[in-house]
């Protein structure tokens, strides 16, 4: 089973523009590590000695929450990331269940583009291969789907292969609750990220949030 407990990041590191090193601190002696970046694995270590997770990640302003977990070596291809605790992330799991289509060739999801917007047509964050009719559970991307906490309206929509797009059916509406870390906040221009001041025991960190 995997162990939350017992570890510590103690640091983190871009290596390349879609690469993080994360160093951890652990207690354990024969385990291995899984870094999951919101819910999904991103990077595995291969030796009990290994202190260091390399994963993969795509660069945002709505960042996503970072968590290793310490797993057995039997367990270490095992995705848990659908049992991570309840935690801010930048995803969400879309269920529509369609009847009664015939000639679909796609199911097309689309969203607002803000919290509690009006969907786009135009938006498009995720298409599904129609194969019949049934539930479809569908794992939205991460990055520059969902930006702010709360209830996002979204449409699913059945398409056909007709030329110039295909036509569509009619959109059946949906919603997700979606709970996200805030944008971080831009580098200063001596490469700090605040300007911290003291004055009787009171300290003020000023920094410049993004748009």
């Amino acid at each position: 089973m995997p162990y939350l407990g017992g570890l510590e990041i103690v640091s983190v590191s871009w290596i390349d523009t879609h690469s993080i090193a994360v160093r951890i601190s652990t207690t354990y002696t024969d385990k291995l590590y899984q870094l999951y970046a919101g819910r999904s694995l991103v990077g595995v270590t291969s030796g009990y000695s290994d202190n260091v997770i390399i994963g993969t990640v795509v660069p945002a302003l709505w960042p996503e929450h970072l968590q290793v977990l310490a797993v057995n070596n039997d367990e270490i291809n095992n995705d848990y990331g659908s049992v991570l605790p309840d935690r801010p992330y930048n995803r969400a799991k879309v269920t529509a269940t369609v009847a009664g289509w015939t000639d679909a060739k796609y199911l097309d999801v689309t969203a607002g583009t803000t919290v509690g917007g009006a969907v786009s047509d135009s938006n498009l964050i995720y298409r599904e291969f129609f194969d019949t009719n049934r539930a479809y559970e569908m794992i939205v991307p991460a990055v520059g789907t969902f930006e702010g906490s709360g209830t996002w309206n979204l449409e699913a929509v059945g398409r056909d292969d007709k030329e110039t797009g295909g036509n569509l059916g009619t959109p059946q509406a949906l919603s997700v609750d979606v709970l996200s870390h805030p944008p971080d906040v831009p580098l200063q221009s001596d490469g700090t990220r605040f300007t911290v001041s003291i004055d009787s025991s009171v300290a003020t960190f000023n920094f410049t949030e993004v748009a």
